[in-house]
């Protein structure tokens, strides 16, 4: 495994003819850095394919349990919209001008709502604690104390209720797939 900075590594010059992301291309510190020297590393009509989050409020999976127990969190200050996160790379506007910025073309982006299952049916415990286990909630639930910890899960499962079929505990998810082209 190799393990370096997609900004700055030392790529064999145009070795590639693709190179995909699933949701993790949303975390670069300098994405228009990053992107520019991945590109160094796909030969020319070489393509570039990634998912990325839409906005949390379209993502149901993310944003159901986060209103739910929210109200425990301790007061944290605004995220940066442009910060490194899954949600970095919501407006695809900004997708657009970081990949044209570095030299990528053909730029396109396409909405696909999917469901994501994050129980079994009747789950809703384990789903709770999947929900405390990612993003703001964990973060702000990481240093709570064991009695909020558990108001956070009863709320959330709570919430989760409506979600909980057949097929199991199924919200919705929604991506941008995004494709561009060097």
């Amino acid at each position: 495994m190799l393990v370096s900075d997609a900004a700055s590594h030392a790529f064999a010059p145009a070795a590639a003819d693709l190179l995909f992301s699933r949701f993790g291309v949303m975390v670069f510190a300098d994405p228009a850095a990053a992107f520019a020297n991945l590109r160094t590393a796909i030969r020319p009509g070489g393509r570039l394919p990634f998912a990325c989050w839409r906005p949390i409020e379209q993502n149901a999976w993310f944003s159901v349990p986060l209103a739910a127990a929210g109200h425990l969190l301790p007061p944290s200050p605004p995220a940066e919209p442009d910060a490194p996160g899954p949600f970095a790379f919501a407006d695809p506007d900004r997708v657009r001008r970081i990949l044209t910025t570095a030299g990528w073309t053909d730029f396109s982006a396409t909405r696909h709502d999917v469901p994501i299952r994050i129980a079994g049916p009747g789950g809703l415990q384990e789903a709770a604690a999947f929900a405390t286990r990612v993003g703001a909630l964990a973060r702000g639930l990481s240093e709570a104390e064991p009695e909020v910890k558990a108001r956070a899960a009863q709320a959330i499962a709570e919430a989760l209720r409506p979600f909980d079929g057949p097929d199991g505990i199924t919200l919705t998810g929604s991506v941008w797939l995004v494709s561009a082209k060097n």
